[in-house]
């Protein structure tokens, strides 16, 4: 049996299993084709201050079948102490490694190019084994942007790769044009498993008894973390001009983030309580019906690689509306969803108004994002061409 290694950024945990859940869902694909799985996801601590208010993780864990084990890093939050960072993440690997008597890999398989990747550098070479690189667009698109050595990690990742996979066509192209990379160099959507991601009419009336909803109010929804760099102030302010002509209109803005609670203060001084909610962290596994229960999706990100939960909302049949960052444009057509521009609270206005007052686009729209996923992102479908490397390399 051919063992992999993948060392990864995120990765699902006692205190939050949703936290890189398309890499797990990923591998527990890759493993039923035959593979040993094992994960190491480092996991960062603060030095010189309480942990007190710091989520607590375990050592290690078995989820689905796959060893995880979850090391500690020591991380200075600032750009010059990015260096340091970086090496207290690479040592927590090696380390975690040789003290867990992990089984010698095959290969290593590492999520996000650093400080992932430059752990899979070393541990690769140190074990003369191949490594290969899934860049998820945050490591292209921000992480090099931090240093100069920031961008130099990048660069000696993508170059010590025997493959590197990129989650859309727009992030490889970014790949070629900054770092004049292309030989092993390649897509490959996450995916999402389509037989859970499906429309289902009973999760509506579910969803909106529980938030005690009424038939005629409309859900506008949105799922990520709850920071500047999602435009989730320009979908709050937008939905502020709506609510005066809309009463109907609901936003249920559904993950946490260093923005929420100055955004709770603004909708409660503002008198948005009624139309705005802020239902926190929802299982992953209960996320299919909150897209059921939606009329639209949308997501104003700044950046995206290629947005799990784009996809996941048409492939319940909910419309989207996104910004034409990143991936999004890979996702979305005129026949299934409206992108917008970034930081347009004009455009996010008149798209959710035209939307919610013509029923028959939407489900159109909806019909046709469903399609499109079963087409582009059955992830059982895109993983066999991941399996198909291992089995190369």
């Amino acid at each position: 049996m051919k063992e992999i290694l993948v060392i990864t950024n995120s990765y699902p945990n006692a205190s939050n299993m949703n936290s890189g859940i398309f890499v797990h869902e990923q591998l527990k694909v890759a493993k039923d084709y035959g593979y040993s799985i094992t994960v190491i996801n480092p996991v960062f601590e603060f030095p010189f201050l309480s942990q007190g208010g710091m989520p607590s993780y375990k050592n290690s864990d078995h989820i689905d079948g796959i060893d995880i084990y979850y090391p500690k890093y020591v991380l200075i939050p600032k750009k010059m102490g990015y260096n340091f960072t970086v090496n207290s993440y690479i040592k927590a690997v090696i380390n975690c490694y040789y003290s867990e008597n992990i089984n010698k890999p095959d290969l290593i398989h590492s999520h996000w190019a650093t400080p992932a990747g430059i752990a899979g550098v070393e541990l690769a070479n140190m074990l003369s084994i191949p490594l290969l690189t899934t860049l998820r667009g945050s490591d292209i698109y921000t992480y090099p942007n931090k240093s100069k050595k920031a961008k130099e990690y990048t660069n000696t990742v993508l170059k010590s790769s025997e493959k590197v996979f990129c989650v859309s066509e727009a992030l490889k192209n970014k790949v070629k044009e900054d770092y004049n990379l292309d030989v092993n160099l390649d897509v490959l959507y996450n995916g999402i498993d389509i037989d859970s991601f499906v429309k289902n009419e009973k999760s509506v009336q579910a969803i909106k008894d529980t938030l005690k909803f009424n038939e005629k109010e409309k859900i506008i929804l949105f799922v990520g973390r709850l920071i500047k760099e999602k435009g989730v102030w320009e979908l709050v302010k937008s939905i502020e001009v709506l609510s005066k002509n809309e009463k109907n209109i609901r936003l249920i803005m559904i993950g946490n983030g260093k923005e929420q609670k100055s955004l709770k203060k603004y909708v409660e001084k503002n008198g948005l309580g009624k139309y705005i909610h802020f239902p926190g962290k929802v299982p992953y596994k209960e996320l299919k019906d909150w897209y059921n229960a939606s009329e639209i999706l949308v997501l104003p990100s700044y950046s995206e690689g290629l947005p799990n939960v784009v996809v996941e909302a048409l492939g319940c049949e909910t419309a989207v509306i996104a910004t034409d960052v990143g991936g999004n444009g890979e996702i979305i057509n005129e026949k299934n969803g409206i992108l917008i521009p970034v930081k347009d609270i004009k455009s996010i206005v008149s798209s959710v108004s035209s939307l919610l007052n013509n029923e028959e686009i939407r489900i159109s729209m909806g019909i046709e994002g469903r399609k499109f996923v079963e087409k582009k992102f059955n992830r059982g479908k895109n993983v066999e061409k991941l399996v198909e490397i291992y089995g190369k390399l």
